[in-house]
């Protein structure tokens, strides 16, 4: 029923677990341009859908939520796969909890929904934010054919949009670039407007592509 997404290939989805809110972002890497309706000869990345939970509106966990409003509305999916880019901190086991957060969604989803999941994790420690930047500012220019273009769904993606927008870039001691994160501390701000959504779709983008920067040997201009 989405036109940007296909039935007949699995899943790509992200999460970032908070204990007021969590967050879930679709994606599908394909070989067509759903705003142009043309098919491409290069890849293209695409962020199709948004979920999430909060504490107060929910009687379920955040996780089970979570899970049954992206399995609810996927249901009728043709394949019943996804791949699950881990966040490392939602593999962390709190107290009184038997599994972390990525363990209960997985069995949730496969065991309830049927889901057959594959798990991806990025490398080494947490990355730093400057590399993110320097990977979305290559892979938003569209010059670098190592790179795949990227389109999101502006009414499905609604909040990761503001997100991504609203995030404050600073610098460093060093010069190198840093993530303005107060928002997510900041009780005037929704956190549906604040960086979580950012955060979500940086974990899939980072793991699936941060090697391509990394074989870059040029980074496009840097522009505000």
């Amino acid at each position: 029923r989405d036109l940007d997404c296909d039935p007949r290939m699995p899943l790509e989805i992200s999460t970032d677990w908070g204990s007021k809110a969590s967050f879930l972002v679709v994606g599908q890497e394909r070989n067509f341009d759903f705003v142009s309706k043309t098919t491409s000869l290069f890849p293209i990345d695409c962020i199709i859908n948004e979920f999430y939970a909060e504490r107060n509106d929910e009687d379920d966990t955040l996780v089970n939520a979570l899970c049954d409003k992206f399995a609810t509305y996927y249901q009728n999916h043709m394949k019943k796969e996804v791949v699950f880019y881990r966040d490392r901190y939602g593999d962390v086991r709190h107290a009184n909890a038997k599994k972390s957060y990525n363990e209960m969604f997985i069995d949730r989803l496969e065991s309830k929904w049927g889901w057959k999941v594959e798990q991806k994790v990025h490398r080494g420690i947490e990355p730093p934010q400057h590399d993110k930047f320097l990977l979305w500012m290559n892979l938003l220019a569209e010059t670098d054919a190592r790179f795949p273009h990227i389109r999101i769904n502006g009414s499905k993606c609604k909040y990761t949009l503001i997100s991504m927008n609203n995030t404050r870039v600073g610098t460093d001691s060093n010069g190198k670039f840093t993530k303005d994160k107060r928002s997510e501390r900041n009780s005037s701000i929704s956190p549906l407007e604040a960086t979580h959504f950012g955060d979500t779709v940086d974990k899939r983008i980072w793991t699936k592509y941060g090697d391509l920067l990394r074989k870059s040997t040029t980074f496009v201009d840097v522009r505000f």
